[in-house]
């Protein structure tokens, strides 16, 4: 079920969000979020989520049998011989 709760946002531009919501949601001190503005509402989206989520559009994009760290390494090692050669 989900939560709704009152906040304020403050002089100093800061929301305070209530430890027991936070315990509820899995919040932590430090935790990372994306804040966007969707309509009439701000919407928090925790950057693990965000991260998962480009993941899985990349695999999309991307097909199977792709591998991006091999291709990332290729890559790499290519600008790296590109640079030692113009020393």
């Amino acid at each position: 079920m989900e939560s709704t709760i009152h906040i304020h946002l403050g002089k100093d531009r800061r929301i305070a969000i209530p430890s027991n919501f936070c315990k509820e949601a899995n919040i932590r001190p430090g935790d990372g979020f994306l804040l966007s503005h969707q309509g009439s509402q701000l919407v928090l989206t925790p950057l693990e989520d965000e991260a998962e989520r480009m993941r899985h559009e990349l695999r999309d994009m991307l097909g199977q049998g792709v591998n991006l760290m091999d291709d990332l390494r290729d890559l790499r090692a290519a600008d790296a011989e590109d640079a030692a050669r113009h020393r």
